[in-house]
């Protein structure tokens, strides 16, 4: 750039130029840049580049010529280009003069010579290469007195600063020029490259990204450097981060210090930095510009080099992948080493690296291993793309050339997608195998089983020997307590075999003491599941987010898919309709409905109960008529969507089918020895069914059935029917038992379900005559409704309420308060310090303080201990009844 724009000026002062560029290939043609002098003369100068050329030849011609003639030739040559500055000044440009063939580096030596006697001046650039080859020109002229060398400094960051503003038309950042300097090192072309690629923004969003002009400009650069030098970059590039000048060395030179100076004049030149380039599309460039066969040997030779250098299995694996899997002895374990240290933070990534191993591999005990982790990895990910591998699978099971753990994973993978007989058979010739001695695997399989029953009790109910396993009284044994036996115990608790214990503090223990993996999902899932059966939902809630946190960094879409679903059933057990709402979408977003196979149930039903709250049936129905797995009937999940499903039919009034539903549930149940009376309260939502249709004596004896299955727990299932009850008597009995499912709700936790009773409270005082007690309930229903996002419509006189006798005058309610207020005063009665309301509503402490000044004003209050003696205010932050 510099050369080109010092002949611009010389030509504009009326010298008369002739420039050359040398390349490596024009260094054996004689006389090859005399040629491009003579070719580039203007026309005033014509006739005698007319006469000369002839006498010059080919270049095929010029070397078979005798050394003296082409040597007398060069001086006669060089003496005639002096001469033609007989009448102006001559200027002689030559680029990269470290390629000149030999007869026109002794033509401008002649010139260099003649420079102090005539108006010649010979301007030349030559690279920084210490090899003799690239120093012909120095060596021979650099001794001349009228010579003067000048050494070219990279542009410093306020000089690209300024280039880029004069370059382009819109204000440059100073953290856009300080990108430039760092990704370009200062090299003018580079730079130049540079901004055209930027040219065209609008200067608040310049893309500090190298575009298509900065490669070509990498190019055109490591196209001028020696062979040497670009072989070091080429290493260099393809090395990345593993770089070093030993390795390079090993790989394109074995003498370190040519190694040392070709990584330093690199850098110079602005395409390394610190012996790595400086940017990935500087290595991309070089790296393309490589033939395929290039490419290919020089990274088998990196991959191993590194392997033997004992670099990573990730790092060795890339250059076996892009040296197109050679058939090293030990490349395919290699890449399954590649793949485990991988499948945490990308498991597509380490997928990659098994299906490389499995094209590499010939043994076909290992084909089944890398076929099995494939599909564990896409499990993770993308889990309606294991169905690929399940048939393949399945035969490795039949052929026995798969162990126990594998055996799981392929249960889980068959269950997951319905292929119920598939499973039944492999878990039958499974557990056959296992010898009345070994208690240990027995113990593992019983765990297992405990699973299997709660979630798919068919397939359990198909293999007599699982059937035998869950009930076996001898395990598991005092020697063989594991984690694994330790989940047993919760799992027996939640199906009601055994001896009943307090299923809460051991789920939490071994929520604590175990770290998950893609082995033990099912099991924690099923834990924290047993949490939200025994009323738990804040420990549920915490433990989930915990574990999605945990989980964020791993790439496994599933697990944290299966944790969404579950905080959506929660959210929705505790009313907050719009959280179940998004959680359980986006649990379905994550992986798809494809993907969820037999366990969709869950998250449909929780969008179903959400419509549901809403008074939504339309939208309800809509969400069923998404296609499900025929095999998910089989399974709790589809308990779980068969009890929505009649929930809706119920709302519609179609009660003989809903009475069908719910029987069918029933019959599942006791058919398979399943009982989650607050997790699946069949009885409860049959009773209800019955009840509408006036066969009050049945309803209430599967009611109080429910009762008595919840008797110790379950406040969520005994507030429900607690509040069914109610409506199937007297106002006096109604308002005890209305009372009582108060207290279990709040218990609970079901902010929603409080609001629908104290509704119906409402209604048992206004039959009483108590119009005060009516009209305050239902205040405080539709207030706790509206905070669950709900909108409860009550009858128009409760609606309003009778005048309060004299003397009862209630103080204003929150309606009274804007919602910005009414937010503060919430927050307040709940306890929040001013500091913490700021906080969560993003406020400063100033605002809140006037808030709370405006609330003590309109309520008529003095203070916060009095704003809980507001009735509305304590239903909305949560307070318990009155």
């Amino acid at each position: 750039m510099l050369l080109h724009a010092f002949c611009d000026r010389a030509a504009a002062r009326g010298a008369l130029v002739l420039d050359a560029t040398v390349s490596a290939e024009e260094e054996n043609l004689a006389f090859g840049v005399m040629h491009q002098l003579l070719q580039h003369a203007p026309d005033a100068i014509r006739r005698q580049a007319d006469i000369w050329m002839p006498r010059l030849g080919t270049p095929d011609e010029a070397e078979q010529r005798t050394p003296d003639a082409s040597l007398d030739t060069a001086y006669a040559l060089g003496a005639a280009l002096v001469a033609l500055a007989g009448d102006r000044p001559v200027v002689i440009a030559v680029d990269d003069v470290q390629y000149l063939d030999g007869a026109s580096l002794q033509c401008l030596v002649v010139v260099a010579r003649r420079v102090r006697s005539a108006r010649v001046v010979l301007v030349a650039t030559n690279c920084q290469c210490p090899q003799p080859s690239c120093r012909r020109f120095l060596t021979r002229v650099g001794r001349l007195s009228t010579v003067q060398h000048v050494l070219l400094e990279p542009l410093t960051e306020t000089e690209v600063e300024n280039a880029l503003r004069r370059r382009l038309a819109v204000p440059v950042t100073a953290q856009v020029a300080r990108a430039c300097h760092r990704i370009t090192g200062g090299n003018p072309l580079l730079v130049e490259a540079f901004a055209q690629d930027l040219a065209g923004g609008d200067g608040e969003s310049l893309e500090v990204r190298p575009g298509p002009r900065f490669r070509d400009a990498v190019l055109t650069l490591a196209d001028r450097y020696p062979r040497d030098s670009l072989a070091v970059l080429q290493a260099t590039a393809l090395m990345g981060d593993l770089s070093s000048a030993t390795r390079i060395a090993t790989l394109v030179d074995p003498d370190p210090g040519a190694v040392a100076w070709n990584l330093r004049v690199l850098e110079e030149g602005g395409l390394l930095h610190e012996g790595r380039c400086r940017h990935p599309a500087v290595a991309a460039a070089i790296a393309d510009s490589m033939t395929v066969e290039q490419r290919l040997a020089a990274h088998q030779r990196l991959a191993e080099l590194l392997h033997e250098d004992h670099a990573s299995a990730l790092a060795v694996a890339r250059h076996l992948i892009a040296a197109d899997l050679p058939r090293l002895p030990w490349a395919t374990e290699t890449l399954r080493a590649a793949a485990e240290e991988q499948a945490r933070e990308d498991p597509e990534a380490a997928a990659q690296f098994i299906k490389a191993a499995r094209r590499l591999s010939r043994d076909g005990a290992e084909q089944a291993s890398l076929t099995l982790a494939l599909a564990a990895l896409a499990w993770r990910t993308d889990p309606a793309a294991v169905r690929r591998y399940l048939p393949e699978i399945v035969h490795l099971h039949r052929e026995r050339q798969l162990g126990h753990r594998d055996t799981e994973s392929t249960l889980r993978y068959l269950l997951w997608f319905g292929r119920m007989d598939d499973a039944a058979d492999l878990l039958r010739r499974t557990l056959e195998a296992i010898s009345p001695e070994d208690v240990a695997t027995a113990t593992e399989w019983r765990t297992f089983v405990l699973w299997l029953s709660f979630w798919y009790p068919g397939v359990v109910r198909r293999v007599p020997e699982a059937g035998r396993l869950r009930r076996d009284p001898s395990l598991p044994g005092e020697a063989t307590v594991t984690w694994s036996s330790d989940v047993a115990c919760v799992f027996e608790a939640m199906l009601g075999d055994g001896q009943p214990h307090d299923l809460v503090p051991e789920a939490l223990r071994l929520l604590e003491a175990c770290r998950p993996s893609s082995m033990n999902h099912d099991f924690v899932f099923t834990v924290l599941v047993g949490l939200v059966a025994a009323d738990q939902l804040q420990s549920a809630w915490q433990w989930c987010e915990t574990l999605i946190e945990q989980a964020r960094d791993s790439g496994d879409r599933l697990w944290r898919a299966r944790l969404a679903a579950l905080l959506g059933d929660i959210a929705c057990r505790s009313g907050d309709v719009a959280a179940a709402a998004t959680y359980a979408g986006a649990s379905l977003a994550q992986v798809g409905a494809s993907g969820w196979g037999t366990t969709v149930g869950l998250p449909l039903s929780t969008l179903v109960r959400v419509e549901l709250a809403r008074g939504n049936a339309e939208r309800a129905a809509e969400i069923l008529t998404r296609p499900v797995p025929r095999a998910m009937h089989e399974t709790t999940y589809g308990m779980m969507y068969g009890q929505v499903r009649g929930q809706l039919l119920l709302a519609k009034g179609t009660l003989p089918q809903a009475r069908a539903e719910f029987q069918a549930s029933w019959n599942f149940m006791a058919r398979h020895g399943v009982e989650a009376p607050n997790l699946l309260p069949w009885r409860l939502h049959l009773a209800e069914v019955l009840a509408a249709l006036g066969e009050t004596p049945a309803a209430r004896l599967l009611a109080e059935e429910q009762l008595s299955l919840v008797a110790t727990g379950g406040h969520w299932a005994r507030g429900r029917t607690l509040r069914l009850l109610g409506g199937m008597s007297g106002p006096a009995e109604a308002q005890q038992l209305l009372t009582e499912s108060i207290k279990e709700l709040h218990t609970a936790g079901a902010r929603l379900e409080l609001a629908l009773t104290l509704a119906e409270a409402a209604q048992c005082c206004q039959a009483l005559g108590d119009s005060v007690r009516a009209g305050r309930a239902i205040r405080r229903a539709q207030l706790i409704a509206m905070s669950c996002g709900v909108m409860l419509r009550p009858r128009p006189a409760l609606e309003s309420g009778s005048s309060p006798a004299p003397g009862t005058e209630e103080r204003p309610g929150i309606s009274a308060l804007t919602a910005a207020e009414q937010r503060v005063a919430v927050l307040a009665v709940k306890g929040l310090t001013n500091t913490q309301i700021a906080g969560d509503l993003f406020l400063t402490v100033s605002t809140v303080e006037q808030h709370l000044t405006h609330i003590y004003r309109k309520l008529k209050v003095r203070g916060r201990a009095q704003l809980v003696a507001v009735a509305d205010l304590s239903a909305v932050s949560g307070a318990g009844p009155e």
